[in-house]
């Protein structure tokens, strides 16, 4: 839901990590016979901090939730769902179902980031029955814009169980001119004020210039008392007599009265400090930087003119060199992560080294990361590294924080880890790893086998060889859609090299807990040995830039939708290689794997298998090329499930009527001066092709540590483009 953006519209994501496609290697010769691995195996994955996660109540799943809030008494958790539903049920981890509180679908819009957004209890809710909610409507024929963001107000039953569908009071109505950053969280203070996130409309760049717009609630924080209706404003709510704006009767009238801070981008979630009544939020940054901030009334936090503390070169409104804004608590580079959840101050018991710290994640990155000293010196500490997407942290009623998992419908638990002594799952220098010769760790351990593959990914011209390792007495799982699962301990090794010098191997391990995580070692100058790097960096070799991913840039491409392993499929290694038996003759890459007993069980006939189409084939049409490039590069975010909101759908077993892509629409406006994703016959027109061609790293695609033009690419995604003449 890309917060539900989070990545960039059509991110055609980089293999940043080990075990992505690539060019087929060289010099490396398969083994005869299946090798003993005793050395190259992943074990436990790095323990992060004293903090880990369980699954709270694992009998139970939702339907793609986003948040979870407690009863104002009692005991009971209410779970919002993004298609317009709420479940609850007794927090208790061993509780068997959860039942319906509310249905409100019928005027949802899921449309881009729609959905039902948010809920709040009224302040006096057992007395009243009310409950606020936060959605998105479709627009009616003739209505401007994409979407309407609604706050309304439903009352309950008697017995406060569940919503009165037909109750609805709505108290604004805001129209949203994009389908994405809308925002959506609503909460209560303690002075019984309803606050209500909005996003400054979609798009990028803010390009109806919203955030600096005091005219518009859009870009905002809002903040009103929705107990007592204004007359004179002819309002169902009153304005707080502190909004900056207060006494004016009209947006027109120089600022919004519902204003209480601007110069938002995107504040998905955000909380208030139980202790100290402060709100602290995430602001979703544009490419560059996520940012927290310490939102107080009047502010303005920069967006469009400032990303974070970065001039934004990107708007194209007016920035005074004099503009007053309020600078990020703390923010964190694109190399870290890519769309930040907003968390909270932690105040509860089971986690005390927690206690006052500020506990958030990343959505793009599956980060969990804490600010020791929010308040004084914000510093910012790894807690764990999640495999999954956290549309929402969640805190219960005794300050307990919670994951909330978009993607796999469930619920975590931020609890004390009894295993605290941080550990690296592998050794500093490559050539201790067990997974390179300790002699010469530009030669693979004995244990591990070469691997070919049939449509490269770009790697800014890098020449690259890989390697995977299994366990010993372990098996490849071939899964019904042809993708390879790999055992607990497998170990994928990916070296890359520019003008015949290696430069970097990444290791891309499946660990004993069953999460996959990747890890990057720099090669030195004499190429004796790499190094583990830590977090990313980017380095000048010859006339090019070379970027090493950080950890958390490997699992936003190895996406979970993807299965995490890239390269290793079967229309991947579907293709001829030398027979290790026979050096004259060739045999199929799958059919000599299975030959060395690597699988479960035996796949079928090569040719009954499915198989990426080579660049060079002369005899291959166009439109196979492509959508073998487009799989390789890009399906990993851009398919059913993908971390990407979007419906574009890049993967190679689809028919081409079933991609959602010529003739298409973008959902968040036009791009790059093209209106349709794909338009036939006509490059200038498609968004695919100009997102290769763009020159600014913001808007270029694949979106992850590349630097150079794919020409390659834009040759073969031109080529079919050029070559249909009409949608299918």
């Amino acid at each position: 839901m890309a917060k539900l953006n989070f990545i960039i519209l059509l991110a055609f994501g980089l293999s940043a990590c080990g075990g992505g496609s690539a060019e087929n290697p060289s010099g490396s010769t398969p083994p005869t016979d299946r090798p003993t691995n005793t050395s190259c195996l992943a074990g436990a994955a790095t323990s992060f901090s004293a903090i880990r996660q369980s699954n709270a109540f694992s009998n139970l799943t939702f339907n793609q939730p986003i948040a979870m809030i407690p009863a104002p008494s009692g005991n009971q958790l209410y779970v919002v769902e993004r298609m317009g539903t709420v479940r609850t049920f007794d927090n208790n981890p061993g509780v068997m179902t959860s039942t319906p509180f509310a249905d409100i679908s019928s005027l949802v819009s899921t449309a881009g980031e729609g959905g039902l957004l948010g809920m709040a209890f009224d302040p006096n809710f057992d007395s009243n029955g009310f409950v606020y909610f936060s959605y998105t409507g479709p627009v009616s024929a003739g209505e401007p814009g994409a979407l309407w963001s609604i706050i309304s107000r439903f009352e309950t039953n008697t017995a406060r169980t569940a919503i009165e569908p037909s109750s609805e009071v709505q108290l604004l109505r805001i129209n949203q001119p994009y389908s994405n950053h809308n925002g959506g969280h609503i909460a209560f203070d303690a002075n019984g004020h309803l606050f209500i996130g909005i996003g400054d409309g979609g798009s990028g760049n803010d390009p109806d210039q919203n955030g600096q717009d005091r005219t518009t609630l859009l870009g905002a924080m809002l903040r009103i008392d929705p107990g007592t209706p204004d007359a004179t404003r002819g309002t169902p709510y009153s304005i707080p007599a502190s909004n900056p704006f207060s006494t004016n009767t009209s947006c027109a009238n120089g600022g919004c009265p519902e204003i209480f801070a601007w110069g938002l981008r995107n504040p998905w979630r955000w909380s208030f400090d139980r202790t100290t009544n402060q709100l602290w939020a995430g602001d979703v940054g544009q490419s560059n930087r996520e940012e927290i901030d310490l939102v107080q009334v009047g502010n303005n936090y920069g967006w469009g003119c400032y990303e974070g503390t970065r001039l934004n070169t990107q708007y194209g409104g007016n920035c005074p060199n004099n503009l007053v804004h309020e600078p990020p608590v703390h923010e964190y580079p694109r190399s870290d992560g890519s769309s930040i959840t907003g968390g909270y101050v932690y105040r509860g018991n089971d986690a005390p080294s927690l206690f006052g710290q500020y506990v958030f994640a990343d959505y793009g990155s599956g980060q969990v990361w804490a600010i020791s000293d929010p308040y004084t010196n914000p510093q910012r500490r790894t807690l764990l590294s999640s495999n999954n997407l956290i549309a929402s942290l969640a805190e219960d009623a005794n300050g307990e924080l919670y994951l909330i998992y978009i993607d796999i419908g469930r619920i975590f638990k931020l609890e004390p880890d009894p295993n605290s002594t941080p550990i690296q799952p592998f050794a500093a220098q490559l050539s201790q790893t067990g997974c390179a010769d300790i002699n010469d760790p530009r030669l693979s351990a004995s244990g591990m086998i070469p691997y070919e593959i049939n449509a490269p990914l770009w790697s800014d011209n890098t020449d690259k060889q890989r390697w995977l390792a299994l366990p010993d007495n372990e098996f490849i799982n071939i899964e019904n859609d042809h993708d390879w699962n790999f055992p607990i301990g497998s170990v994928l090794r990916k070296d890359f090299s520019l003008n015949g010098q290696l430069v970097e191997t990444r290791l891309f391990a499946r660990h004993t807990n069953g999460s996959w995580a990747g890890y990057s070692y720099e090669w030195n100058a004499t190429e004796t040995d790499a190094t583990l790097l830590t977090s990313s960096r980017t380095v000048t070799i010859g006339n090019q830039n070379w970027t090493f991913p950080s950890q958390a840039q490997c699992l936003q491409c190895h996406t979970a939708a993807a299965g995490r392993v890239l390269g290793p499929e079967t229309a991947q290694l579907n293709r001829l290689i030398t027979n290790p038996n026979d050096v004259t003759a060739q045999i199929n890459q799958i059919t000599y794997l299975d030959s060395i007993d690597l699988f479960n069980a035996s796949p079928a006939e090569p040719n009954s298998l499915p198989r990426l189409t080579e660049y060079d084939d002369l005899t291959a049409q166009p439109g196979d090329i492509a959508r073998s490039y487009l799989h390789s590069n890009c399906s990993h975010c851009h398919r059913a499930g993908g971390p990407v909101q979007s419906n574009l759908d890049f993967h190679y077993a689809l028919d081409f009527s079933a991609m959602n892509l010529c003739d298409a629409p973008p959902v968040f406006g036009n791009v790059l001066g093209a209106t349709q994703l794909f338009t036939p016959n006509n490059t200038s027109d498609s968004i695919i092709y100009q997102r290769l061609l763009a020159q600014s790293a913001s808007e270029r695609m694949p979106p992850l540590a590349t630097d150079i033009e794919d020409d390659q690419g834009l040759q073969i995604v031109s080529d079919w483009i050029t070559a249909t003449a009409i949608c299918p």
